[in-house]
């Protein structure tokens, strides 16, 4: 034993004596990361991570090892730390380092460089972050560290804004960094914009920042019996603008006169409803009427409710004696004959802020014209330009006291656009309304209620199919240039048809008529639902602020007495069964802003669709 452990002991001594023999002390070459770049980009290369285990200076051998056929690049500075090169050809550059120090040479390390032609170029991605919502006064902290460029081209970024609270002078800070920030200096919505290039291409992405005010108030109670609060927020844009940017833009800074001309001017804007100044925010869907739902002196008070979130009106410094109402007609205009001429009075003012009633009349029009005002006491009503000529209508406003008169001029072209109305009408082409009938059901359809103006031109006919469901092999019964023809759906689902007519002289627009079989679900709301405004609540298969109408069509499925009701609620609007789901919205009242027989079409679309069985 004692012999073995001696020799054990001499052989660790010999192999000690020689370690230095063993140990490898050459340097280590290190080339860095591989590469993409676009042809034409200047590369440098970098040793810098290249060391010596004696901690002596290095020296630098770069070279290229292959590069692309049609390449000639040289490098430069092919003895230092960072030499480089010009990538003149697309494809992959193999780069070999070698160092040394007097220990030796190290090993071979390599770089890639890979260069592909710009239009290989990949668009980068932006990503601006999620929506926030933030108190007044807070330092909003943004990142584009998410945003991202498939050929790892280096990015840039701006912030901006595409749109803030009217009362706001919030600037970027770093708005060319990835991170970037502001302050929120008053309620409302910020609409920030970031845009990232990588040198060949941009990308954009927005998000919202909600700034609310610890101060504001919650909705009145008002409003929300008034269904407000389904489209409309006091701090946050919901379907409509949040009502603090409402005070914002109307009633913020203004003089005192000013504020209540807009108080007028929103008033009737409630009253009515339609399409405003906010359709960026809107996206096109229209406001519903509150008149007749919520009172005259409900409306006012909503409106000075919205006043007060900046603070209400200023204070008079005159005398408290009524000042009279401005008639405002709105601009003369032009229209061609068959025009649904849609008049504007919401220019229309009172310095005292009180509701006007308005009051339309044709003072004059054509002798042969028939022509009708349409709702001739709201601020917006129509008339169908009937014949060619001038029509100057006039307005008188009142605010009960005291009145004022305006008149606006249409002038109204014929077909070859003059005022004469031309040598020819065009005709106009009427397929009827749309039908739901039974899968099988022979189905009528008529053009008799197509015209024409020059009452001697008699008319031609022409019927066709433009659209059947997959798997019809249906077609047009009787003559296609018959006044009447027939078709009978054989599969579930839409058939569209269109008609023209023909005096002899010219040919009319196509007109469109549907026909929907019985218990036939689609995937989408249907065009006159559309037009109708129906989607802004209702969707087919899910409920929006209002009920799915799959569910409407199962909770009345059966009962003989619901179409009439439907119809009924559909016009009268109000408070029904759905409180569940609508959490006490009101629906608006349809009529007469849609007419009867769109109305009960709409019911019996509900109606007719099938319901699912539970399984």
């Amino acid at each position: 034993m004692k012999r073995l452990v001696l020799f054990c002991f001499v052989l660790f001594l010999l192999v000690g004596c020689n370690l230095e023999e063993v140990v490898d002390n050459k340097p280590i070459a290190n080339a860095g990361d591989d590469i993409s770049v676009k042809v034409g980009s200047f590369v440098q290369l970098d040793g810098n991570e290249s060391r010596s285990k004696n901690d002596e200076p290095l020296t630098f051998e770069w070279r290229f090892v292959s590069m692309p056929v049609d390449s000639s690049a040289t490098l430069s500075g092919k003895g230092g730390v960072e030499p480089s090169f010009i990538a003149d050809a697309p494809g992959i550059y193999r780069v070999a380092l070698i160092v040394s120090d007097s220990a030796g040479q190290s090993n071979q390390d390599r770089v890639i460089v890979t260069a592909t032609d710009i239009d290989d170029n990949a668009k980068p991605i932006a990503d601006a972050g999620s929506n926030q919502q933030v108190t007044v006064g807070a330092v909003v902290e943004l990142s584009a560290e998410n945003s991202s460029d498939a050929d790892g081209d280096e990015l840039t970024y701006q912030w901006r804004f595409k749109s803030l609270p009217q009362a706001s002078s919030s600037v970027f800070n770093n708005a060319n960094e990835m991170n970037a920030s502001f302050t929120a200096d008053v309620a409302g919505t910020y609409i920030v914009l970031l845009t990232i290039s990588d040198g060949l291409s941009e990308d954009s992405m927005e998000i919202e920042v909600v700034a609310i005010d610890s101060a504001l108030p919650e909705m009145s109670e008002l409003a929300k019996n008034s269904g407000c609060h389904a489209c409309h927020d006091v701090a946050k844009k919901v379907v409509g603008p949040a009502w603090s940017d409402v005070a914002n833009r109307y009633f913020n800074g203004k003089s005192r006169r000013e504020q209540l001309r807009n108080k007028t001017q929103l008033i009737q804007k409630i009253k009515e409803g339609g399409k405003g100044n906010w359709s960026e925010i809107t996206k096109g869907v229209p406001m519903p009427p509150y008149s007749p739902r919520v009172t005259d002196e409900n409306i006012v008070n909503l409106v000075e409710f919205i006043m007060s979130l900046e603070g209400g009106l200023q204070p008079s410094r005159q005398p408290s004696e009524n000042s009279p109402p401005v008639a405002d007609a709105g601009e003369d205009g032009e229209a061609q004959v068959g025009d649904a001429v849609q008049l504007d009075g919401f220019g229309s003012y009172d310095d005292d802020g009180e509701m006007l009633s308005f009051n339309w009349k044709f003072t004059s029009k054509p002798v042969i014209s028939n022509a009708v005002l349409y709702n001739a006491t709201m601020a917006a009503p129509y008339f169908i330009a009937d014949v060619a000529g001038d029509y100057t209508i006039s307005l008188n406003v009142s605010d009960g006291s005291e009145s004022d008169d305006d008149a606006v001029n249409i002038k109204v072209h014929g077909d070859d656009g003059t005022p004469s109305g031309g040598a020819n009408d065009i005709p106009v082409a009427d397929a009827g309304a749309d039908v739901i009938a039974d899968l099988g059901e022979t189905v009528k359809l008529s053009g008799i209620n197509s015209y024409d103006k020059d009452s001697s031109d008699v008319l031609t006919y022409l019927w066709k199919l433009i659209a059947v469901p997959e798997g019809s092999s249906v077609s047009l019964e009787g003559s296609e240039s018959q006044m009447i023809v027939t078709v009978t759906p054989d599969v579930a689902g839409y058939y569209q048809l269109a008609l023209v007519v023909n005096d002899g002289t010219d040919e009319s627009d196509e007109d469109i008529v549907t026909v929907q079989t019985t218990g036939f679900v689609p995937n989408e709301m249907p065009p006159l639902a559309k037009k109708s405004g129906c989607s802004a609540c209702h969707a087919i298969s899910k409920k929006v602020v209002g009920p799915a109408w799959l569910d409407v069509a199962k909770h009345y499925s059966g009962d003989v007495t619901a179409r009439d009701a439907l119809i009924n609620k559909v016009k009268k609007g109000g408070r029904g069964n759905w409180t569940e789901v609508t959490h006490g919205v009101p629906m608006p009242p349809y009529s007469p802003r849609v007419n009867d027989e769109d109305i009960t079409w709409l019911v019996d679309f509900i109606l007719g669709m099938n319901v699912p069985e539970v399984k």
